[in-house]
């Protein structure tokens, strides 16, 4: 323990820096992620923070599988848990992306634990800055910062971070009354994915809609981890199939049955099927699911530069609740020679 009565526990010497934040914060241990257990312990935050309804945004619970599972499999290196003494609870946790250059803080809702998210913001940043710089980068990156979340607004703006042009809408639409029956064209059918021996069909039809660069042999390889990962519900991922055969469009579910708050992500459809309302039938069954496992409300986050997307939400009832912002910050430029 230093003599500011902080504590880090070793994951590389750099875990050392954290020490010169904490004069003013309580004790507070800074670990590595280790198990399912702590997995459980981060969900239970986003969900604490969503109940509490403050001006800070937590993400929906299936965003989190997401990154971790799908597009970040190797986050055990990168996911940090803050912890008030060697014996308590889990009361924050941070995320380093290099593949974003972009760091994400969330604390729970609590007095307490909130005055820690300035410290571990402040180490985060100093982590992502040393990895963007390591790999050739000129800025890193926040994102999932609220509108209405001032005191954090502030913070970065004094750290000399500036909002992005980039933004998400948060969109939300309510499951209290009866829900539309999807429409599909003819010969055209909807259902979940039936198991592991479809991931080339789940794959290709992502690879697709998503206009990939990665080949499709790696893309499988990548949907078949997330598929064999503990967060995946194949009866929550539902495909609209093409007449035969081919998976023409698809949206995957999650749940939050804490908030009652059911979630879209990703959601797609294959360039070759489009405009045929494919997208709007796999979304209408989505919350005909979400509905009948007790859910009330379905949210879904698209990006400020996907306004056809935000159309097709539009069109199957979701509306903007509020801007999900990005602030950036420029790093320093290295002189030839400098370590």
């Amino acid at each position: 323990m230093n003599a500011t009565g902080f504590h880090a526990v070793p994951h590389g010497d750099w875990l050392e820096r954290f020490l010169q934040w904490a004069q003013a914060y309580p004790k507070m241990i800074l670990r590595p992620y280790r198990n399912a257990a702590d997995l459980e312990s981060i969900r239970e935050i986003l969900i604490a923070g969503r109940k509490a309804a403050g001006p800070a945004y937590y993400v929906h619970c299936g965003d989190l599988h997401w990154w971790l599972f799908y597009l970040d499999p190797d986050f055990q290196q990168r996911l940090f848990l803050a912890e008030r003494d060697p014996e308590g609870s889990v009361i924050g946790w941070v995320l380093l992306s290099p593949r974003f250059r972009a760091f994400d803080v969330f604390v729970s809702p609590d007095p307490a634990s909130f005055e820690q998210r300035q410290a571990l913001a402040l180490w985060a940043e100093e982590q992502m800055s040393n990895i963007a710089l390591e790999q050739g980068g000129t800025d890193v990156q926040t994102m999932w910062v609220s509108e209405h979340d001032s005191r954090f607004i502030n913070h970065l703006e004094a750290r000399g971070f500036a909002r992005s042009d980039f933004h998400m809408h948060h969109m939300e639409r309510a499951l209290d009354d009866k829900l539309p029956e999807p429409q599909l064209p003819p010969e055209y059918c909807l259902r979940a994915v039936a198991g592991e021996h479809e991931v080339r069909q789940r794959a290709a039809v992502a690879h697709a809609a998503f206009e990939s660069s990665k080949p499709i042999e790696i893309y499988t390889e990548g949907t078949l981890r997330f598929m064999r990962s503990p967060v995946y519900t194949p009866e929550l991922d539902l495909v609209a199939i093409a007449p035969g055969g081919r998976f023409a469009a698809f949206c995957l579910c999650w749940l939050d049955p804490v908030n009652q708050v059911g979630h879209f992500e990703p959601v797609g459809t294959h360039p070759d099927f489009r405009r045929q309302g494919l997208g709007a039938a796999v979304l209408n069954a989505g919350l005909r699911q979400m509905q009948a496992r007790g859910m009330k409300i379905a949210s879904v986050c698209v990006e400020s530069d996907n306004p056809a997307a935000q159309r097709l939400y539009e069109a199957v009832g979701f509306r903007a609740i509020h801007r999900i912002c990005t602030y950036t910050k420029p790093l320093p430029v290295r002189s030839l020679g400098q370590d």
